[in-house]
């Protein structure tokens, strides 16, 4: 009898260790995510930059493309998909945002909206120069948050 409960102890045991060590993850990961939507949200209302890992891989592209000669068609590809992205990305923050517990009061939570939509304004205004921009511009002289 001891023969069988020894093992299964360890075993119950591991179990127990590995769901724990999970949920760790899992909890580090979601407080990551949560942290870096409003590090976004206070950048783009407070910089009026676009957060680098939306646009990051649109501008390498742009980049490896500024290589290559006549390659204006393709930067201009690149940029509009890099716009729809970012749009897409501005509706999630502006859905999270009105659904979470984590803003301070209703206050900032209406000024984080009424300032990212102000920024999309600002950006759609400007026919998204900032994307066009950003996409003729060497990586490294952007600001990556």
């Amino acid at each position: 009898m001891l023969q069988l409960i020894i093992p299964l102890t360890l075993l119950i045991a591991l179990v127990c260790t590995g769901v724990v060590l999970w949920a760790l993850w899992m909890i580090r990961r979601a407080a990551s995510q949560i942290e870096e939507r409003h590090r976004f949200a206070e950048l783009i209302v407070n910089e009026g930059e676009v957060p680098l890992p939306w646009i990051e891989k649109y501008r390498k592209r742009a980049e490896k493309l500024r290589q290559a000669p006549d390659a204006r068609v393709e930067i201009e590809a690149a940029t509009d998909l890099a716009r729809t992205s970012v749009g897409r990305e501005l509706d999630r923050l502006v859905r999270y945002i009105e659904s979470t517990r984590l803003v301070a009061d209703e206050f900032t939570r209406e000024t984080l909206i009424e300032g990212i939509n102000e920024r999309r304004r600002e950006w759609e205004d400007s026919g998204w120069r900032e994307f066009v921009d950003a996409a003729r511009r060497p990586l490294n002289n952007h600001s990556s948050s």
